[in-house]
């Protein structure tokens, strides 16, 4: 589970994530450029930090020719990434979830 910030927050996150039947979600995977979450996430200094990372497969479609944005897919997406949102910017530290 992240150590980068909060458990029961990674938790819900991951939670909201996995319940999408269309998405696959990979935990803890250190991406390049994640300089930032593992340098100043400090979740017991009260700093939480969570990077999520979007395959361009999630909104895009194409085969073997130039991807192309797919309407369908990025509103499914979207609906997902909504609901986290709204998670995070209601979510504090110390309270009941």
């Amino acid at each position: 589970m992240a150590t980068t910030c909060d458990q029961k927050l990674a938790a819900n996150v991951i939670g909201m994530c996995k319940s999408s039947t269309e998405h696959s979600t990979a935990i803890d995977v250190r991406f390049e450029n994640t300089f930032t979450i593992w340098n100043y996430g400090r979740p017991k200094s009260n700093m939480h930090a969570y990077q999520m990372e979007l395959a361009q497969s999630a909104y895009l479609s194409g085969g073997t020719g130039t991807p192309q944005y797919d309407i369908g897919k990025a509103e499914r997406l979207r609906a997902v990434l909504r609901d986290v949102l709204e998670y995070l910017t209601r979510w504090r530290p110390n309270r009941a979830h």
